[in-house]
């Protein structure tokens, strides 16, 4: 038996509708359970981009005459979906290894056996499953499996200034990137090869370096300009470019010119839903 999220709108129609009966069978079918779950997401309550989750609970796992669900569960995330599994043993019962096989990581990993397991444990993961970026954007997790950093496009094929800037605006309605400190510099250097110059969004404004999001650089914002930089007479736009072995920096110049750039949105989630992947 299975169910989906909007099968039970509250715990009390969850405990009086909810009926598990048993069938009769020696063994536990997960890799059934599984494959039931995935014809679910095929259907037309499935938001067509929204992750796929399946929670797998078990206090006990018996081989039986089933197929291991192992192939099962790596199908079902080779192609996107994410496993959550519960370990609910009782006292003086065993642990569940294979539980750790099928989940999507530690973090989509939990046990009840040290008595610490919560609901906000299984909603964090429920959100970590469901922030993803959008086809062709890179993640910045920042350490985590969920991309903390945001999103980000790089394109190699030059434009002026105006024209990345549309340009990101009509893909999820990005804008070009914003360095906020020395971690997101380290990323951004990653996603072009090495020597490349490409326009980041920072502008001079009325006398103002300014970021698409409104916020204006202040003396005590993170700044990497290069030597002689800024010099607003090289023009009101900036890229950056790596001018020497290990030293990137930010170049003032001509809106006009053509540069690769980097577009930068939030990732699709719970608070942003994407009505389009590309």
């Amino acid at each position: 038996m299975w169910y989906d999220l909007t099968t039970f709108q509250s715990t009390d129609d969850m405990i009086n509708s909810a009926y598990l009966t048993y069938d009769g069978n020696r063994g536990t079918n997960i890799e059934a359970a599984i494959k039931m779950a995935s014809k679910s997401f095929a259907t037309s309550s499935h938001r067509d981009n929204a992750q796929k989750v399946i929670v797998i609970v078990a206090s006990d796992y018996q081989e039986g005459n089933y197929n291991d669900p192992r192939a099962a569960a790596e199908a079902f995330k080779e192609d996107g979906g994410y496993i959550i599994t519960v370990e609910y043993v009782q006292e003086h019962d065993e642990p569940i290894p294979l539980l750790a096989n099928l989940a999507s990581g530690p973090q989509f990993q939990f046990t009840n056996r040290f008595g610490n397991l919560t609901a906000k444990d299984l909603r964090t993961a429920f959100c970590k499953a469901n922030c993803f970026c959008p086809t062709n954007y890179n993640p910045d997790n920042q350490g985590d499996i969920a991309p903390l950093g945001g999103c980000y496009r790089p394109v190699s094929i030059p434009a002026i200034e105006v024209l990345a800037a549309r340009n990101c605006r009509q893909h999820h309605n990005a804008t070009l990137a914003k360095v906020e400190d020395i971690s997101k510099a380290a990323f951004l250097t990653t996603l072009f090869s090495p020597k490349t110059k490409f326009w980041i969004g920072l502008r001079l404004v009325d006398g103002v370096y300014q970021w698409p999001d409104g916020t204006t650089l202040q003396s005590n914002s993170y700044q990497m300009w290069a030597p002689g930089y800024p010099n607003p007479a090289a023009g009101d736009c900036v890229y950056m470019y790596q001018y020497s072995g290990f030293g990137f920096g930010w170049f003032n110049d001509d809106c006009g010119d053509d540069q690769n750039y980097v577009c930068h949105n939030a990732p699709c989630s719970a608070d942003n839903y994407c009505s389009s992947r590309t």
